[in-house]
């Protein structure tokens, strides 16, 4: 199984680089949950008795926590 600590922060990378680029804030979170799936379905196609239901659970779970990881060092670094 893939370490999915690591997938967090590459999704919150990933979403970072796009806000950078031009995405509106009010789209991160949903980028975030969406990177989360194709990385979870890309990471874990080749785990066997892994099936999709539990594939798209935990890229939802990436995804969530990737977008909740930021605004929570946002909250800390910026006191916002």
């Amino acid at each position: 199984m893939f370490e999915f600590s690591g997938l967090v922060l590459v999704v919150t990378g990933l979403v970072e680089v796009a806000k950078f680029t031009g995405l509106s804030s009010r789209y991160a979170p949903i980028l975030a949950i969406v990177v989360g799936l194709i990385l979870s379905f890309i990471a874990n196609s080749d785990v066997v008795g892994y099936g999709l239901p539990q594939i798209a659970m935990t890229g939802l779970v990436i995804g969530l926590t990737a977008s909740g990881f930021y605004s929570a060092a946002k909250t800390v670094v910026l006191n916002k």
